[in-house]
């Protein structure tokens, strides 16, 4: 008998904690990554009702796959795929696809640790780009200089930076979870999220940088450092301007945040990069950056229902 998803959030609080846990600890030993405080919200979000999920149980009791999602300005946005098998992964994902977040929604982004064997096949056969993220890290040393021409992060930067980013971005086929459509907001809130939230660990102002540009307003490049947990920094965006690039922009701003990291006590920088991404992966393993762990980042695009039932209807109405 196939297993069926249940909605989390009719579920008993003593169900569902052994799962966050179970996950929390997977974060700190496999990404170095500490999520109490991103993660204190999820279960009075849960009993709420606010926050969206399904749980796979077994006829014997045992959860054998769970998730959680939201959605997000008209983005279904899945932020965990937990599953002890392949055809597990499939049923949460069909479960996910078939909820009214789901029906409701125009793009529906995956960003997960890689924790469903088999779940990059279940969602390419579900009409997803999918792409595996490397998750990379290093033990850092002695602290050493900032190197020119970065400046340390000042406050007026995030509008910059997000601007930036659309710059560097565009264009790109890059599967990716954050700012899918590439359109100024997104870019905005995005960055906005990196200084201002915990989701991707704590902003580092100290650890983060900018090349100043040769125009008002605007930067060459910028690297966003977050704190994951006391020992942890990581590097949660770098981007560099098409048109300067290939000047060591990159190195520089990606050693300076390694130095100035060291200098606040953190013992590793992890960061993440498409695994497609060759040049800045290349970058980041002459730096001494080895593989950790892989996410895996998954966008699906549909059309509006409410529109295609429209066109529907005008076409019937036409015959």
């Amino acid at each position: 008998m196939r297993p069926r998803c249940e909605d989390w959030r009719q579920m008993d609080a003593r169900h569902i904690e052994p799962l966050l846990q179970a996950e929390a600890r997977e974060w700190r030993t496999d990404l170095g990554w500490d999520v109490t405080d991103a993660w204190k919200g999820v279960e009075p979000a849960r009993a709420a009702g606010y926050l969206p999920g399904l749980v796979v149980r077994e006829d014997d009791g045992h959860i054998s796959g769970w998730s959680c999602f939201l959605l997000h300005r008209n983005t279904l946005q899945v932020a965990m795929i937990v599953a002890d098998a392949p055809d597990r992964a499939a049923v949460i994902v069909e479960g996910i696809l078939a909820s009214p977040e789901a029906q409701r929604a125009t793009t529906q982004t995956i960003c997960i640790r890689d924790a469903a064997p088999g779940i990059r096949g279940v969602l390419l056969t579900r009409g997803f780009e999918v792409a595996t993220y490397r998750y990379l890290g290093v033990s850092l040393g002695v602290p050493g200089p900032i190197e020119a021409p970065c400046r340390t992060w000042g406050v007026d930067d995030a509008g910059a930076m997000a601007r930036l980013c659309a710059r560097a971005y565009a264009g790109t086929a890059e599967v990716r979870a954050f700012a899918p459509h590439g359109s100024p907001d997104e870019w905005q809130e995005y960055i906005a999220t990196l200084v201002t939230g915990p989701g991707c660990g704590h902003f580092l102002p100290s650890a983060s940088f900018v090349i100043p540009g040769r125009q008002a307003r605007r930067v060459d490049g910028a690297v966003i450092a977050t704190a994951l947990g006391n020992s942890t920094a990581h590097i949660a965006q770098v981007a560099v301007d098409p048109d300067v690039r290939g000047l060591g922009h990159g190195r520089s701003l990606v050693t300076s945040s390694m130095y100035a990291a060291a200098s606040a006590g953190f013992q590793e920088m992890t960061l993440l990069v498409a695994d497609t991404n060759a040049r800045a992966a290349g970058l980041y393993e002459t730096l001494g950056f080895t593989d950790r762990s892989t996410f895996v980042v998954a966008v699906r695009r549909q059309p509006r229902k409410l529109k295609r039932v429209a066109m529907e209807l005008v076409g019937a109405e036409s015959k």
